[in-house]
């Protein structure tokens, strides 16, 4: 399909070339920020540099339901909101760019890989979690600040808090376990080293669960943006009716999906991170990277899942803590006959221990939270 085909189905118009001046502007900045802020992953400035400069890049007319940028590997370039003021573009250009230097083409020239995204084995289906992870690098090198929003309910502290929020904090929170490292590995370079240091750890089927989902939420979150485009030009009050019920159900679906999906994380992740802890070294360790989980998830006014999951948890990291103290490191072959012996009495004391968690203010205290929140609700 011709690309002047392909502008008019998207509602892509009136495109205008940016001037080489601009172009080059755009590109040695981009270069500079991506080269100095993922300086471990091997970025020259200066390659960066030739590269983003190749690009084509265009002022046009585009639909509302679009973002400020689109890029289109077909030819190579970047398309600009034409209400965009040159000096708004650079965010929106960064992401497009990465987009760019991620993509991988056969000899036919057709799109096989896209950083998380392998065209050939997945399709479409991995599109939503690279999404997210060019949105993650594009907020870091944008040098963004947190910011505390409401969606669909539920709370967030993101980094990204317009484009893929949700999206964003589910998979930030798969790098809590990873780190961030592999994920920008494969993000910039179109492999599996995210994939595979996720999966060799909590199984393959854990990580497409993960991305099954991820990538629901964003189909939910496009027919949710349809259905509001539809609302606001609709007179009919029957139809208006029928579209606002929809959109409130759509949204609540969304909630459910990713607090499912954040809920899979925690429990999948901690307790297999939990079965590997060996010494007082480890678990001190587990216990740390357990409290500080609450600063980075998603929740609800009614959220409590987290707050039982850590209570559970410090219980079972009771009585493993009694063991190591009582017969030193342990060995697999000594451990699990020896919990069982230790579970009832620890049942008691750690009623005691909930307590005082809870007094501590250790767990997720929703009601204190929601004050900071000012954000609409989307």
């Amino acid at each position: 399909m011709r690309i002047d085909s392909v502008l008019k189905r998207e509602g892509i118009e009136d495109v205008k070339p940016l001037d080489t001046l601009s172009v080059n502007k755009i590109a040695s900045s981009i270069a500079k920020k991506l080269s100095n802020t993922f300086s471990e992953h091997n970025l020259d400035e200066s390659d960066l540099f030739i590269s983003i400069s190749r690009l084509k890049m265009y002022f046009a007319k585009m639909p509302q339901d679009l973002s400020g940028a689109k890029y289109f590997s077909r030819n190579n370039a970047i398309y600009f909101n034409d209400q965009l003021d040159i000096s708004q573009i650079e965010e929106f250009a960064i992401h497009e760019c990465i987009h760019y230097l991620q993509e991988i083409k056969d000899e036919k020239d057709n799109l096989v890989r896209l950083g998380l995204c392998d065209l050939k084995t997945d399709g479409e289906k991995s599109i939503a979690i690279n999404e997210a992870a060019v949105q993650l690098m594009t907020a870091e090198a944008s040098e963004a600040e947190e910011d505390k929003v409401k969606y669909y309910d539920i709370f967030l502290a993101t980094k990204s808090p317009n484009y893929y929020p949700l999206e964003c904090v589910l998979l930030n929170e798969m790098t809590y376990f990873t780190g961030k490292y592999p994920l920008y590995h494969s993000t910039l370079y179109s492999d599996d080293v995210f994939k595979n240091s996720f999966s060799g750890k909590y199984g393959l089927k854990t990580y497409k669960y993960i991305e099954k989902n991820i990538a629901t939420i964003l189909d939910l979150e496009t027919l949710l943006n349809n259905e509001s485009m539809i609302l606001q030009y609709t007179n009919s009050e029957r139809k208006a009716r029928k579209v606002n019920k929809f959109v409130e159900e759509c949204k609540a679906k969304i909630a459910k999906i990713f607090i499912k999906t954040q809920d899979y994380i925690m429990e999948k992740c901690f307790k297999q991170d939990f079965e590997e802890v060996r010494n007082l070294e480890d678990l001190q360790y587990f216990k740390d990277k357990l409290y500080g989980f609450k600063n980075i998830i998603g929740y609800t006014a009614d959220y409590q899942t987290y707050n039982d999951f850590y209570i559970q948890m410090m219980k079972e990291f009771e009585i493993k803590k009694e063991y190591i103290e009582n017969y030193g490191d342990i060995k697999e072959n000594n451990w699990k006959s020896a919990r069982l012996d230790l579970v009832d009495t620890q049942r008691k004391e750690f009623s005691f221990i909930k307590r005082i968690l809870v007094k501590l203010g250790i767990l997720v205290g929703v009601n204190q939270k929601e004050k900071s929140y000012n954000r609409n609700d989307m």
